[in-house]
């Protein structure tokens, strides 16, 4: 699956690209945020856990606009971070 990702200067969105697509398909795939920043530095890539947090909201908001889901969806997978698959 490729996404659109988020722009600006997130050390996220700096990590090599197929580091990169791995994480996008855990946060897509509802994955905690530690097991998202435990695959990054098993990668050899430091990152902080609130980096890592914050990537995930906003990708879960572009997937969740994406697939057209409502305000009501994409705000509580935006508040939820750290939740564990599809509600």
């Amino acid at each position: 699956m490729t996404t659109a990702r988020p722009t600006g200067r997130s050390s996220l969105a700096r990590l090599p690209r197929r580091l990169r697509d791995a994480v996008d398909t855990a946060i897509a795939a509802g994955d905690a945020i530690d097991a998202i920043q435990a695959r990054i530095r098993a990668g050899g890539h430091a990152c902080a856990r609130f980096a890592v947090a914050r990537y995930a909201r906003r990708m879960r908001a572009h997937i969740c606009e994406q697939h057209g889901e409502g305000d009501e969806r994409r705000d509580r997978h935006a508040a939820e971070p750290g939740r564990h698959g599809p509600p």
